[in-house]
């Protein structure tokens, strides 16, 4: 999501990358946790991902022909790369078992539905992770689907604004369903291949299943 131009009515073919940077540090902190570090293999390769997880990005957005766009912004280089965030991330830390899904049918992602219309899909309760950067309207359907499809005390975690935690009308949603961790980004983040940040600080959210707390651990990152 970006606040900059996702607005309103759903955009089939419109594509905002995630910062690949961000993705790095949110990862680098939340394997650190103790439902994190269960994600790791065993020493000597601790800083790598388990090779038996596995993961699904229900929102992988991406370009089949993906590009690096470099641009300067306050005297330093800024990289844009249009591939698939969250899985080439995953990728580099050991990751080989991510399944790729967009709604966009130029997406080079495996799957292409619509995730919102996704209540229950084949194979519930097979994933170990559903990480993804979801649209801001229909982030709520998302949250509820991902926690549908991870095994049982799987984790869910997703990008979102920071303000993502007002709004009146999620009153009941927050009772039902408070993330165990809230990672906020101390910078704002980049969407576009010009460089400018977004006009609000954003948070990576994590659900472990069948955890409700009262309130949400806090971390800035």
């Amino acid at each position: 999501m970006s606040s900059t131009a996702r607005w309103g009515v759903r955009e089939v073919s419109d594509y905002y990358a995630t910062p690949q940077g961000a993705i790095v540090t949110f990862l680098d902190s939340f394997l650190q946790t103790p439902e994190g570090n269960k994600f790791l293999q065993p020493y000597p390769q601790e800083k790598l991902l388990r090779t038996d997880l596995k993961i699904l990005d229900p929102c992988s957005w991406g370009n089949t022909e993906p590009k690096i766009y470099e641009e300067k912004r306050k005297g330093k280089s800024v990289m844009y790369d249009t591939k698939m965030a969250y899985p080439t991330v995953l990728t580099n830390y050991g990751a080989i078992n991510i399944v790729t899904n967009d709604i966009r049918e130029d997406s080079p992602a495996a799957h292409h539905r619509d995730f919102t219309t996704i209540t229950a899909l084949e194979n519930v309760h097979q994933y170990d992770l559903v990480i993804s950067n979801p649209p801001f309207a229909f982030a709520e359907q998302f949250i509820l689907n991902a926690l549908n499809l991870v095994k049982e005390w799987g984790i869910v975690v997703m990008l979102l604004r920071l303000n993502f935690f007002g709004s009146q009308k999620r009153k009941e949603f927050w009772k039902a369903n408070m993330p165990t961790y809230t990672f906020v980004h101390r910078e704002r983040m980049w969407f576009t291949p010009d460089g400018a940040t977004d006009s609000i600080e954003y948070m990576h959210a994590v659900w472990i299943k069948w955890q409700n707390p009262e309130f949400s651990k806090l971390k800035i990152i």
